[in-house]
């Protein structure tokens, strides 16, 4: 599969991946001056989730699309509002973005 922008996805899927972060994000106002990060965060991996897991994507595209990415979304930002600090070093954006080959 051609590996899709977030246009794209928008488009195949009708999901706004910064969206549900968002809201998610409403539930702790402690974490708002990291609200950037995160949501860069779920827009990056599902987005390369979405081009690199054909499971993933099936499930996107499904009639629970929603349910499944908020669901996960959620489970996420339960880890991240631990500890902030792990949890960027142990998700990099930046390998995500660009894994190694």
């Amino acid at each position: 599969m051609k590996e899709v922008s977030m246009d794209d996805f928008i488009d195949q899927t009708a999901l706004m991946p910064n969206l549900v972060a968002e809201k998610i994000m409403e539930t702790s106002p402690l974490l708002q001056a990291d609200k950037g990060w995160f949501v860069s965060y779920v827009e990056t991996y599902t987005l390369w989730l979405y081009n690199n897991s054909p499971q993933w994507r099936n499930h996107l595209r499904g009639e629970s699309g929603r349910d499944w990415l908020y669901n996960f979304v959620r489970h996420w930002f339960q880890a991240y509002s631990k500890h902030p600090p792990t949890f960027r070093q142990r998700h990099s954006l930046a390998e995500i973005a660009s894994p190694a080959v």
